[in-house]
């Protein structure tokens, strides 16, 4: 299945324009003057769209003319309500069509007609034509468009946070079925285009009428036969209803065509982008290209990729490994990048005389020469992604026990973290071709067999061989046995405290809408901020009027409803993060495989994705209860959870060698209350615990890079306060101090930082003529000793966890930042605790001992 991406280019403009604008800022322009932040943002987004598609796909940006649409001579005020167009967004729009053109991404627009009816006449064409198709919007009308191949991507705070919507979720979401949206409009209307609806019909009650009648017409016709005042609204304008209906139509039935033959994803143009970054003065933009066009950071040998003909007649389809003598390189092709649930298309087949051969999907699951071939652990392979690679076999119940020798994608991550983990950015990285008729995969495949041992070699230069061989190939199979296995979810049970906090919320709301003699959205920035400033009058935090949560903190001693919003959206986070969305993670096996991403942050720490389920909030009980619905079905097999103790407190004693901080941690002191008893110059006994919390603070603050003001912001306290604070804390640590100007020099001198197993972490900004990115690339190199430390030694860990486990039942199930979680059969329990115990803490041998402490219990959240 083909997939294509059709973007509503106004309304991603106008958000990439607001993201930045505030009155009276001057906004970022280029040498001439001329305002660019709106193109910034945009380019930065529709340059991820691209580089996430693969070759076959498909890419457009759909506009509106500027001029009258046929919508505009049905209602003579249609979308005349809305505020003239900010002058320095007016003369970016142009500007985004030659981004676009520079960029190499189509784009449309049709006289007469808006972007959306084009976008709906290209998704419904390109359904009919079997694709999956990709909306990016922030146009609620866009939703009547949703259908099983169709999903719409819904932008939210600038570009930064996108809600997806399909068949599946959209009435759990929304409330109605995507084919009531025009009803729903005929019912309320649209403000910002200017049709009313059919006044005194709110959200709330149009979405009651729609799940009792079908639609609009049922609707009307139900109410002739009441006598409620809603029903008699609805029945007198029943014309206004019809109509704002039908303005609220998308057209499906365009002639596209020839839009859709000209989307289909083509290489960036170099010379033309680095004129159009030249031009409008995106300098940072151009830096990057010209690195990757210099291939300045890789410096390895050049092996000329091959053409793309020269890639077809080596290309050999087989049915059965047995026919490639000396397989070497194994890459699949499938269709999305979460690979549990992705569509198999090929496995490519690299063999030692460079030719590459493509086993088809079918012949995968009937090939006992590949299942031989994986399941021998004398055989050796290389791969792009090898943790991708075991979890695609092991669904063909392949178990792997052959060793991976070369990863491409941990290879180049280690090279340069900046590297994005996408096949497409991973070729540039090495300026290794590609074009559009050649799957990227097969060149994934070439490009091992061209440039492993060049990239072994640049490796071996950059003194992190030993970490890529003892440390990342082997956690990648640690962490593939640890995403089949798999995290049990009882639906029920998350169903259920969903409901709850459903509850909750609609008690809330109840209460905030108390206060107020209209409905009121309370997702809407907007709306929300119209109600706490305009109508109950209370005292802006800031001078634009922030509905953010850190400026309602400011202010929520000034009215009830403040706290009351605060606690409604930590609700609608845990619903919408999870109690909502968790249920359709889980797959047949009642578990969730979500994937953890190796080659995804700059620290070299792990994260989860499709869930992040190390994102499930522990700092307030409601989300903590969560964990509850984690357990196992029978009565058989336990959680179990060890965490490691201060652990980035102890890195950081360890690298500065400091004695007063080393003295500390060999004396078995609390270390929060020892830091209190020094800086505040008092005994250790009379420590209260409001001077050992701010200790503690100080002490994470100093790990994570903190500055006078951003301390006091944590404390609540002057920086004068701050600044006390934290000169009493190096006067107690000296060597925190001379370790910190330590890596400030270093940094300087050679533009990366290492950690203690040679990680490498490049901070191109710190000669940038802004002072505060300099600023912050100095404090980013002193966290990324410390926090990448911490991310090495975890690993580590785990992969000595993990062979201490072989001969016992128990499995490590999940790595949520310092705490590892198991899966444990009750009768191993005991025996289990003191072999992980002795495992994590052996895991460095550091000037200070590390401690590990662990807990078991039924749930996920008895064990900690």
């Amino acid at each position: 299945m083909s997939h294509i991406k059709i973007v509503d280019g106004n309304s991603l403009l106008f958000r990439s324009f607001y993201a930045m604008y505030r009155p009276g800022v001057p906004l970022m322009s280029n040498k001439d003057g001329i305002p660019t932040n709106a193109i910034f943002i945009f380019h930065k987004f529709m340059k991820k769209l691209k580089d996430d598609l693969n070759e076959g796909d498909r890419l457009i940006v759909c506009f509106d003319t500027g001029k009258k649409t046929f919508r505009s001579k049905l209602l003579d005020q249609y979308k005349q309500q809305r505020k003239p167009i900010e002058p320095e967004l007016k003369v970016q729009i142009p500007i985004s069509r030659e981004m676009l053109d520079a960029m190499n991404i189509s784009h449309c627009e049709l006289e007469g007609y808006e972007a959306d009816d084009l976008a709906g006449s290209l998704a419904k064409y390109a359904e009919k034509l079997g694709d999956k198709v990709d909306l990016y919007t922030s146009d609620k009308d866009y939703f009547q468009l949703i259908s099983p191949n169709i999903s719409v991507n819904f932008l939210r705070k600038g570009l930064s946070e996108v809600q997806c919507y399909t068949m599946d979720n959209f009435h759990e979401l929304f409330g109605i079925n995507p084919c009531q949206i025009t009803d729903y409009k005929g019912l309320v209307g649209d403000s910002s285009d200017n049709f009313k609806g059919i006044p005194g019909i709110g959200e709330k009650t149009a979405i009651k009428l729609l799940n009792t009648y079908n639609d609009l017409d049922e609707i009307i016709q139900a109410m002739k036969s009441q006598k409620t005042k809603t029903a008699l609204n609805i029945v007198e304008h029943e014309e206004d209803g019809q109509f704002c209906k039908k303005l609220a139509e998308i057209v499906l039935n365009l002639p596209v065509e020839e839009y859709y033959n000209s989307s289909m994803v083509k290489d960036y143009d170099n010379d033309a982008l680095l004129s159009f970054y030249s031009k409008y003065s995106f300098n940072s933009f151009a830096n990057e290209l010209k690195k990757k066009m210099e291939v300045r950071l890789f410096d390895i040998e050049r092996v000329d990729s091959l053409t793309q003909d020269a890639e077809k007649e080596k290309i050999i389809e087989i049915s059965s490994l047995k026919e490639v003598l000396n397989p070497e390189v194994f890459v699949f092709d499938y269709d999305q990048k979460n690979y549990h649930r992705a569509n198999i298309k090929n496995l490519f087949v690299g063999s030692s005389d460079k030719k590459i051969y493509t086993l088809p999907a079918d012949k995968i699951k009937d090939d006992l020469y590949l299942k031989e071939f994986f399941e021998n652990s004398s055989n050796t392979y290389s791969a792009y992604d090898n943790k991708a690679l075991i979890v695609i076999l092991s669904r063909y119940q392949i178990d792997v026990k052959a060793k991976v020798e070369f990863d491409l994608l941990l290879v180049t991550y280690l090279i340069d973290t900046n590297v994005e983990d996408s096949p497409s950015a991973v070729l540039d990285s090495y300026d290794y071709s590609y074009g559009d008729n050649l799957n990227i995969y097969c060149t994934i495949c070439s490009a091992i067999l061209n440039l492993k041992n060049s990239i072994i070699k640049k490796l071996e230069v950059l003194d992190e061989l030993k970490l890529y061989k003892e440390v990342e190939l082997p956690l990648s199979s640690v962490l593939a046995s640890m995403e089949i296995e798999g995290v049990p979810l009882n639906v029920e049970a998350i169903d259920n405290y969903g409901k709850s906090i459903h509850r909750k919320m609609d008690a809330i709301k109840e209460e905030i809408m108390s206060y107020s003699n209209e409905e009121i959205n309370l997702n809407s920035p907007r709306q929300v901020g119209h109600f706490l400033y305009e109508v109950l009058n209370i005292p802006k935090p800031d001078k634009k009027g922030s509905t953010a949560n850190d400026m309602l903190l400011k202010i929520v001693d000034e009215h009830p409803v403040v706290s009351l919003l605060i606690n409604y959206r930590k609700y609608a986070k845990l619903t919408s993060s999870y109690t909502d969305t968790l249920p359709s993670q889980v797959f047949s096996d009642g578990k969730i495989h979500a994937m953890f991403n190796q080659a995804l942050t700059t620290t070299g720490r792990l994260s989860m994705s499709e869930p992040n389920l190390q994102n499930i909030s522990i700092r307030d009980e409601e989300g903590k209860l969560i964990r509850k619905c984690f357990f196992y079905p029978d009565d058989e097999n336990l959680f179990l959870s060890f965490d490691y103790s201060q652990i980035e407190l102890r890195i950081l004693a360890h690298v500065t060698g400091d004695q007063n901080l080393i003295d500390v941690f060999n004396s078995g002191e609390d270390i929060h209350a020892s830091t209190a008893s020094k800086i505040f110059g008092i005994p250790l006994k009379d420590v209260s615990h409001q001077q050992r919390a701010i200790a503690k603070t100080v002490n994470f603050s100093i790990v994570y890079g903190t500055t006078p003001y951003g301390l006091a912001d944590k404390l609540k306290i002057s920086p004068a306060e701050a600044k006390t604070i934290i000169e009493a804390f190096y006067n107690t640590f000296p060597g925190i101090r001379t370790f910190e100007e330590k890596v400030k020099k270093e940094v300087n001198e050679k533009e990366f930082i290492k950690t203690m197993l040679k990680r490498r972490r490049y901070l191109k900004d710190i000669h940038s003529s802004n002072h505060l990115l300099r600023a912050f690339s100095e404090r980013a190199a002193i966290n990324a000793v410390i926090q990448g430390s911490a991310a090495d030694l975890i690993k580590v860990a785990m992969i000595n966890t993990y062979k201490a486990l072989l001969p016992y039942k128990t499995k490590m199930i999940l790595q949520i930042h310092d705490e590892l979680i198991f899966k444990v059969p009750k009768e191993e329990i005991e025996i289990i605790k003191p072999i992980i115990k002795n495992a994590m803490e052996s895991a460095m041998n550091l000037s200070i001992p590390l401690q590990v402490e662990g807990e078991e219990g039924k749930t996920w959240y008895d064990a900690k």
